[in-house]
């Protein structure tokens, strides 16, 4: 390339003009584990005051987790899929109260259960 074309090229992005936004995220590993457990809490009490767990909240939280990008990506793929079966009655809500109880703690309350006071 000759110089001339060069100095072309340079003058004219001089004068391009950028929209440009940046935004803060979260650099340590747990500044991110700890924001991820917040939006899975606020996910959790949307469920429970019964309005349903859509695909860009899904999106969002698959995205902000730090699982490797293959699985994400995955993830991603099949929720740009429609939904082949109907919902399980109760949903996450189950999920994470059998969890909690798997763990020795109260499904309403998370605290220790009965003789892990």
């Amino acid at each position: 390339m000759a110089d001339e074309d060069i100095f072309k090229m340079l003058t004219n992005m001089g004068n391009t003009k950028f929209d440009l936004a940046m935004k803060q995220a979260a650099a340590s590993p747990t500044e991110r584990q700890a924001a991820y457990e917040r939006a899975v809490q606020l996910v959790t009490l949307m469920q429970q005051s019964g309005r349903p767990i859509g695909p860009q909240t899904f999106a969002a939280l698959v995205e902000m987790s730090d699982m490797p990008s293959r699985l994400e990506q995955g993830l991603r793929a099949d929720m740009a899929q429609p939904p082949t079966m109907p919902p399980e009655a109760g949903g996450a809500g189950q999920v994470m109260n059998s969890i909690q109880q798997a763990n020795g703690g109260h499904s309403d309350s998370g605290g220790p259960g009965p003789g892990n006071v």
